[in-house]
């Protein structure tokens, strides 16, 4: 799967990025973390293969931009000021909130792209035989 490109101003994007000591390869990593956390919890709910919708490029795309907006300016209007401080130790807490609001992204999914699937139906005229040892 290939990274969706970010657009090349998106100071919320580089302030989390260096508030939590990562490089572009390594948030590219953490986002398809919970991506991939994102569509077992989908594919769980409307009885999809969770397999076919991590590697959907249209879902993908999707979570990139939710994340951008509820993940990355969320955290930046929060607690901006904070990153900006550089304070020590910090990290932790800062990965504790996007965990958080990660958690809270898993509450959306585009209907568009993702119908329910009808649990499978039990056939009716099934006899069950019970042989004694």
């Amino acid at each position: 799967m290939k990274t969706i490109p970010e657009p090349p101003n998106n100071p919320q994007r580089a302030l989390l990025m260096k508030a939590m000591g990562y490089n572009d390869w390594g948030y590219d990593n953490l986002i398809h973390q919970f991506y991939v956390t994102w569509c077992e919890a989908i594919a769980q709910k409307f009885y999809h293969n969770n397999r076919d919708l991590i590697n959907s490029e249209s879902l993908y795309s999707y979570y990139c931009r939710q994340w951008q907006i509820l993940v990355e300016c969320k955290m930046v209007t929060e607690y901006g000021g904070y990153m900006q401080q550089d304070i020590p130790d910090s990290r932790p807490a800062y990965y504790r909130f996007i965990y958080e609001l990660a958690q809270e992204l898993e509450r959306y999914y585009p209907a568009s792209l993702i119908r329910p699937i009808t649990t499978p139906a039990k056939p009716k005229n099934m006899k069950y035989e019970i042989h004694p040892n």
